[in-house]
């Protein structure tokens, strides 16, 4: 009786796992037609101090200023922040993407590279908000700049319009997962936006 049951159930398994991997498939297709780009940052802290939007030097507490200054010579200016990537997808179907491969370059520089292991769903006809923290030191990064310059860069990418314009160069590499495969969108997608 067992016996007879699986050989009943087995071509209903087997439908069940086709239609998986040509809805994996169609969400590969809808995945290829979605645009990527830098909505913008969060979550800026620079050496302990919370950049929020907008901030000016002005706006800093002595407190503030004395982790800064604590921090520089300390020869280390350590920076945090969310860089969010907007996936839009145009489709009548939804996308998925099961990793990402990410690089982040700052004015020429590459702070960071790295992988999401988070699988995304990008429903159809909308979009979803992908954030890639970045840690690194902006000391160690730009060897040799004065320390006003580093604070400007800082506080441009809190959205300080007086300070130097900054570019942030975001390369993604979306992977999505047919059956047991990774299979990895051809080539990295370079998204800019200056700030």
């Amino acid at each position: 009786m067992n016996r007879i049951l699986v050989i009943l159930l087995f071509p209903a398994l087997f439908m069940l796992g086709g239609c998986s991997v040509i809805d994996q498939i169609a969400a590969t297709q809808a995945l290829k037609e979605c645009t990527f780009d830098v909505k913008g940052l969060e979550r800026i802290n620079l050496a302990g101090v919370d950049l929020r939007p907008g901030i000016k030097r002005s706006d800093l507490s002595v407190t503030q200023v004395m982790q800064l200054t604590n921090a520089f010579f300390s020869n280390e200016l350590p920076i945090t922040f969310n860089v969010l990537l907007n996936i839009d997808n145009p489709n009548d179907r939804q996308a998925m993407m099961s990793r990402m491969d990410y690089s982040v370059v700052l004015d020429g520089r590459e702070m960071v590279n790295g992988r999401l292991n988070d699988s995304f769903t990008i429903p159809a006809a909308g979009n979803t908000v992908v954030p890639v923290t970045v840690q690194t030191d902006l000391l160690k990064l730009f060897s040799g700049q004065q320390a006003d310059a580093l604070t400007n860069l800082a506080f441009r990418l809190a959205g300080n319009t007086g300070a130097q314009p900054v570019e942030l160069q975001v390369k993604v590499k979306p992977y999505i997962e047919v059956g047991l495969r990774q299979i990895p969108y051809p080539g990295f997608l370079t998204l800019r936006k200056t700030f």
